[in-house]
């Protein structure tokens, strides 16, 4: 067995020393963590094993595949030293699926739109739940291990055994969320464990695909671009040489927005990303769209 904590902007800058893993939460919604990068880099300083989390706000499977989209961004010029899993935070502590009225029978395929596109980029994925929600989660993600939150009295010991349930338990969040791994850690490396073997990319994501979301900017600019998409498994030359096919064969293309149309999922019928869309269209919440709003592609 192994011990850790998982951690976000809201633990300030702390030390990580003393742990035998970290799970750095990589984002949330479509943003990423402003302390990731900065966790991320003592980890691998420090040669202790990380993993990442996401915590989503997608009320539909559209939204998901977005957050996905977006979290595989954000790691991936970390993509080799990642070695403790992809986990999709499933939870709603301030109520916002709730209050958008969202269904927690439909989290299963919610899940399962997220946890395909990481687990297809070749990283070890996994869901984070509460065991009061696993149930909500154990229909086409039932295939999918499960990090389970089960604090008992909340003492800051391990009260109970989770095992049965998932490989990874969080058991206390006094004073900071610690967790008990059960199995053996490299059983979540699919790099090797060399940190040289990068994770294939998705097969259902084409080089075109990487090209429309190099000219959406989601891969950066320069020399930066470049590590990154090399860092993904990606040939740089491959993917530049297909942005400048698009580029010289682009034309402007707008679409009117369809009462029940989310930004998310205009992005994806159009092959760009949501961030696109925003900083193109000027758009100050992506949640926020409404019939007739003309969105510019």
């Amino acid at each position: 067995m192994a011990y850790g904590i998982d951690v976000s902007y809201w633990n300030g800058d702390i030390n990580l020393s003393g742990n035998d893993f970290v799970i750095i939460r990589a984002g949330y919604d479509l943003k990423e963590d402003p302390r990731f990068t900065s966790f991320a880099d003592q980890c691998i300083n420090k040669g202790i094993p990380f993993g990442v989390y996401w915590y989503s706000y997608a009320l539909n499977e559209s939204e998901a595949r977005a957050e996905a989209q977006k979290c595989l961004e954000v790691i991936a010029p970390y993509s080799n030293y990642i070695k403790v899993g992809v986990w999709l935070d499933q939870e709603d502590a301030d109520r916002y699926k709730a209050n958008q009225g969202l269904s927690y029978s439909r989290l299963d395929s919610i899940s399962a739109a997220f946890c395909e596109i990481t687990e297809g980029a070749g990283y070890y994925t996994g869901i984070y739940c509460s065991q009061s929600w696993l149930g909500y989660v154990d229909g086409t993600c039932s295939r999918y291990d499960k990090w389970v939150a089960s604090w008992g009295s909340n003492s800051g010991s391990v009260e109970n055994d989770t095992s049965d349930l998932g490989t990874m338990h969080q058991y206390t969040s006094n004073p900071i969320d610690k967790n008990i791994c059960y199995v053996d850690l490299s059983v979540y490396d699919l790099t090797g464990g060399t940190g040289t073997t990068t994770p294939a990319p998705a097969p259902t994501k084409s080089v075109e695909d990487v090209a429309r979301e190099v000219i959406a900017g989601v891969w950066g600019n320069g020399e930066d671009r470049r590590n990154r998409l090399e860092a993904a498994g990606w040939d740089y030359n491959e993917v530049q040489d297909k942005v400048n096919d698009l580029c010289g064969a682009s034309t402007v293309t707008s679409y009117t927005v369809q009462s029940g149309d989310t930004l998310s999922g205009i992005a994806a019928d159009y092959g760009v990303s949501v961030s696109y869309l925003v900083d193109k269209n000027d758009i100050s919440n992506p949640n926020l769209i409404y019939p007739g709003q003309v969105i510019y592609i």
